[in-house]
């Protein structure tokens, strides 16, 4: 899932919001949190490292997380790569040494180490599964991936504010690094691209499998809309470089992977580290639902009160 991705890169709210966990029917050792906000509900899961599953508002689905038939994204292993989550490779060896919050391509779950509903945030902990298990069969990363998601922040409706703690537990030659990613409803069918002072809309092409040429990348922030402009999503990070790329993937419909670098090197589409000392790397990501115009304003509102460094 995080090829393309991993490639492109050199790798690629509101107080009185309440919450709630429940059991699902078909995983009953599964754990569900549920935020809500104002207008949208976010869903996280255990069995899937406590990663974000859906965002929905208005009675739309933002997050893909079923495969092409309709069907749930537990048990599809390619599926886990939809939802929105952290990730990272070490020393450029891609999704073969890929910490990832959702967890594995062969279904290991990231361990939660916490998770917890507050009023208007959620808040969790896992050791990131490697996407794949490393040459001596080691499933888990000793890492830590925090992460705090506050909906309707700072008492703007539908601004989701995701904000990341990765703990690097031991010495790395190198690490490249996707704050957040996740794989937006194809109806969201047009791309437009901040210019400094306007929205350009910005064609783009969709492919059976990935092709790094067809990536949009830069380092102005993108909105993914449908073509009346009835459902739209903003993506905004301070200091993030951003891919958007259309691919119709095994398992999946049609769909558009946005990621966000979260920080990025200077004069760089990349947040890569070398060397990957260890400690503790931080960034902060915003969403933005709701019409076009809605998203257009309050993306505006954030980088205001966030500008861009």
């Amino acid at each position: 899932m995080f090829k393309i991705l991993l490639t492109v890169f050199s790798l690629l709210l509101f107080l009185g919001a309440t919450g709630s966990c429940s059991k699902t029917p078909n995983m009953p050792d599964d754990v569900i949190w549920t935020l809500k906000g104002q207008q949208t509900t976010i869903l996280a899961d255990k069995n899937r490292g406590a990663a974000i599953y859906s965002v929905n508002s208005n009675n739309f689905e933002y997050v893909v997380s079923t495969d092409r038939n309709g069907s749930p994204y537990q048990g599809n292993w390619y599926i886990l790569g939809n939802l929105l989550q952290t990730a990272y490779t070490y020393n450029g060896q891609g999704e073969h040494n890929n910490p990832t919050e959702a967890g594995s391509a062969d279904g290991t779950v990231s361990p939660v180490i916490f998770a917890n509903i507050n009023p208007g945030f959620f808040q969790s902990a896992v050791h990131p599964a490697y996407f794949y298990k490393l040459p001596n069969g080691q499933a888990i990363s000793p890492d830590t991936i925090t992460k705090r998601v506050t909906i309707d922040w700072n008492g703007i409706v539908n601004v989701i504010q995701h904000q990341i703690w990765i703990d690097i537990a031991t010495p790395q030659a190198t690490a490249d690094i996707i704050g957040s990613v996740f794989y937006a409803n194809p109806a969201l069918s047009q791309l437009l691209v901040w210019n400094g002072s306007s929205w350009v809309l910005t064609p783009f092409k969709s492919a059976p499998t990935f092709v790094p040429a067809l990536s949009i990348s830069g380092t102005q922030p993108m909105i993914m809309t449908t073509p009346d402009g009835v459902h739209a999503l903003g993506v905004y990070g301070p200091h993030s470089a951003y891919n958007m790329m259309s691919w119709d993937g095994p398992g999946v419909s049609t769909a558009q992977a946005i990621s966000l670098t979260g920080e990025r090197n200077p004069g760089g589409l990349s947040w890569h580290l070398a060397p990957a000392n260890v400690g503790r790397y931080t960034t902060t990501v915003y969403y933005v639902v709701g019409t076009l115009a809605e998203v257009q304003a309050k993306i505006a509102q954030v980088m205001k009160l966030v500008p861009q460094s």
